[in-house]
């Protein structure tokens, strides 16, 4: 048995995904199941109970080795690093921004991944809209950020789309249309609407507003929010109707009813975006960014 096999068992057992769990490692799928297999092997035992209904658990073996698995590979790469930077006391800080769509994407993967693989690497997380989180960036004070794409990103800036998201709306649940699957602009012309302010994502805000224009709608915005959480608690509230990503839907808001617009243009999305600069990127959040893109 070698430290690799104990990475991979871990990679599994917090994915509970064979082909999540590759993709994270940056390998194929078949090789880190033989991996496995010859854990099990050498164990003599089971650590995963595989079904195409109840997909991937871990074994009562597999939660006990877990807690000892995650102990002995931090411990390893703890005497790793000792060796190559014995004189080395202060942690890797990577300094993330994020939006609230980062972290219902590729973000809290990413960060358990690293943990995994770099465990001497902090990271250090701040929420705020797109156009600070850029202007950040670019000062140095943020390291990247998990934003909206805009058109024109701050000089020195790689902004690469990492994820796109449908467009909903989300109405109270007692609302009379919430028990529809579809609705349209149209629909909706007459509701308040809650919107998010030109700051919090310059380039959807617009292409939004040049879609109801389109359609021949004078949208009633009646409240603003910057998050999408504080914009989905007034449309609990029932103070009216927001428009919001689709990913929005695993918030925890069970009053809300979200349904497909189907008369947006079509490429009208809620993208995420990386933005960072590949010069000043020091390793870890080089490492941080490849692994951000394949989470995503």
């Amino acid at each position: 048995m070698e430290i690799r096999h104990l990475r991979h068992f871990l990679a599994v057992a917090e994915e509970l995904h064979f082909s999540r769990a590759a993709r994270r490692l940056n390998m194929e799928q078949a090789p880190l199941s033989q991996s496995i297999r010859r854990l099990e092997a050498h164990l003599g035992t089971r650590l995963f109970d595989r079904s195409s209904r109840g997909g991937t658990r871990l074994t009562e073996a597999g939660r006990r080795l877990r807690a000892e698995a995650e102990r002995a590979v931090a411990q390893f790469d703890a005497a790793a690093r000792s060796v190559r930077h014995p004189d080395a006391t202060a942690p890797v800080i990577v300094n993330v921004g994020f939006v609230t769509l980062g972290l219902l994407g590729p973000l809290p993967r990413a960060i358990r991944a690293m943990a995994t693989i770099r465990p001497e690497v902090s990271i250090r997380l701040q929420e705020g809209a797109t156009a600070a989180l850029l202007d950040r960036v670019a000062e140095g004070r943020l390291d990247m950020a998990l934003v909206h794409p805009v058109d024109r990103a701050p000089r020195g800036l790689e902004l690469v789309t990492v994820r796109r998201d449908r467009i909903v709306a989300a109405l109270p649940a007692e609302h009379p249309l919430a028990n529809r699957n579809k609705v349209t602009l149209h629909d909706l012309a007459s509701e308040a609407l809650i919107f998010f302010p030109p700051a919090a994502s310059p380039d959807l805000h617009y292409r939004l507003q040049t879609a109801f224009a389109e359609l021949g709608i004078v949208p009633r915005i009646e409240q603003e929010a910057r998050s999408t959480p504080t914009m989905l608690l007034l449309v609990a509230a029932g103070l009216g109707y927001a428009l919001v990503a689709e990913s929005a839907r695993y918030l925890p808001f069970s009053n809300v009813s979200f349904l497909t617009l189907t008369d947006l243009p079509d490429g009208l999305d809620w993208s995420l975006a990386l933005a960072f600069d590949p010069q000043r990127a020091s390793e870890a959040g080089r490492e941080l960014a490849e692994m951000i893109h394949r989470q995503a």
